[in-house]
């Protein structure tokens, strides 16, 4: 299955659970917002094979919000959630340069490790790798259930 594929029935999956507790459907991320993100997140890591497949995610749904996971957005004006103002925070405490900061949980933070060049799953007690992945769908997959 191609990644998009994957990722659209993920976000279909969970736009019907939303909707069955009387919740909206996530929104696709403006196209000038995913080009900011991703801009600044080039800026962040050389390496950026994992990219297409992000920006597949913005597109079908703009961040994503389920129970107690959050996978960060595009929007500037969501202090919480924006991937940009997000990192910023995690950043501040002794994580730069190692975690780009895609999303979090009650336990967990979910992101991309520069240095391994693979997403993980980070207890967020002490920031320890539970679980790693080869792509985000996988990722995200694990996190949603």
């Amino acid at each position: 299955m191609r990644p998009i594929d994957e990722l659209s029935e993920i976000i279909n999956q969970i736009n019907i659970r939303l909707m069955d507790k009387g919740g909206k459907p996530h929104a696709p991320a403006p196209a000038t917002q995913v080009a900011k993100v991703t801009e600044w997140i080039r800026s962040q890591t050389k390496k950026t094979d994992w990219l297409a497949e992000y920006e597949c995610f913005l597109g079908l749904s703009d961040g994503l919000v389920l129970d107690d996971v959050v996978f960060y957005n595009t929007d500037p004006n969501d202090p919480l959630n924006h991937i940009v103002h997000a990192n910023r925070i995690w950043q501040e405490e002794d994580w730069d340069g190692v975690y780009l900061f895609l999303g979090d949980s009650e336990k967990a933070w979910y992101a991309y490790d520069i240095k391994q060049d693979r997403f993980a799953e980070l207890e967020k007690l002490y920031g320890d790798q539970k679980m790693h992945f080869s792509s985000f769908t996988a990722m995200l997959r694990n996190a949603v259930g």
